[in-house]
């Protein structure tokens, strides 16, 4: 089933990538064109320009050059959407999505996500919005909210997703291949492939999962030193099992000093059962150098504040 608490931070980010559509597009439309002209525009949006119907809804949504009026930028994009505009399907599938501006109906959002989710030769430049679209019906369908439910067309979305580059999905995907689970046969070579995609556009959970890919040599040779940079960078981003490989990876390759300082941080984010090994560990170091790692620590946690980079998937 669906993690409910991760459902509203997708929600989260739906309202997020729907803001910042509309403040880039006409932030951009204001340093590069002249001053919005509403009266040429719903001119040619009334003549069939679809472009303008798009330009016309969002400065009705925003209040940018006319006076804000979500209902009338609902009716252009609605109009935009009807001749095939997947950016103002998108738009109002996120609307109706995340509950911004208008009322939450997923049943709404599925209508118009599954066009744009459907869309064929779409320009290369709304690939990731696609994706993004993807993904939100592949929820939809696999929890039945929206859409009916449907473990396979689910299943089917969350691939699309992926393969459109959609880093959430590849994580998703990647972890249903590493467990043999929701309709796939264990692979964990292509969940290794798939993670590494993620890990590579800022997935944290995704960076601590391939470095442990490498750790142990899913697709090969073990390599150390490609584990160590990903795990490095999954614990700079707040995962404390990365804090903890590091530095159990590095006790292993006799770096004392190294092990100490990633095991105290992540003895100081909550894995006390550390402690046994510090102990090991702390009398085999210099007093004094012990009393600079631990100023090491604390700087790093005060210029890292903690906080959860997600270690439950989507999909189960």
């Amino acid at each position: 089933m669906l993690v409910e608490a991760n459902m509203n931070t997708i929600t989260k980010l739906v309202a997020a990538v729907l803001l910042c559509a509309f403040s880039v597009a006409t932030g951009i439309a204001q340093q590069t064109q002249p001053a919005f002209d509403a009266v040429a525009v719903e001119a040619k949006a009334s003549n069939g320009d679809v472009p303008s119907m798009v330009q016309l809804g969002k400065a009705y949504w925003y209040g940018r050059g006319v006076s804000k009026d979500v209902d009338k930028g609902r009716v252009w994009f609605d109009r935009a959407s009807a001749k095939g505009s997947l950016e103002a399907q998108l738009l109002l599938g996120a609307a109706y999505f995340s509950g911004t501006d208008l009322p939450k109906n997923r049943q709404a959002a599925a209508k118009y996500l599954l066009q744009v989710a459907q869309g064929q030769n779409t320009d290369p430049g709304f690939q990731s919005s696609q994706a993004f679209a993807q993904l939100l019906v592949a929820l939809m369908f696999k929890q039945g909210n929206g859409a009916e439910q449907s473990d396979e067309k689910g299943l089917e979305f969350l691939k699309l997703a992926a393969e459109n580059g959609n880093y959430t999905a590849q994580y998703e995907l990647a972890s249903l291949y590493n467990n043999g689970t929701g309709g796939v046969t264990m692979d964990k070579v292509h969940a290794c492939d798939l993670f590494e995609n993620a890990a590579d556009q800022g997935h944290v959970m995704a960076m601590h999962n391939v470095g442990y890919c490498y750790q142990i040599g899913v697709r090969g040779k073990a390599d150390n030193n490609k584990a160590i940079a990903y795990y490095t960078k999954a614990a700079e981003a707040g995962s404390t099992r990365s804090q903890e490989n590091l530095g159990l990876l590095f006790g292993r390759a006799g770096n004392a000093e190294k092990a100490y300082f990633w095991l105290r941080v992540a003895e100081s984010r909550g894995e006390t059962e550390l402690r046994s090994i510090l102990d090991q560990i702390g009398p085999a170091l210099p007093p004094k150098q012990v009393d600079a790692l631990e100023k090491e620590v604390t700087a790093w946690l005060n210029a890292h504040p903690a906080k959860e980079p997600g270690t439950q998937p989507l999909w189960k």
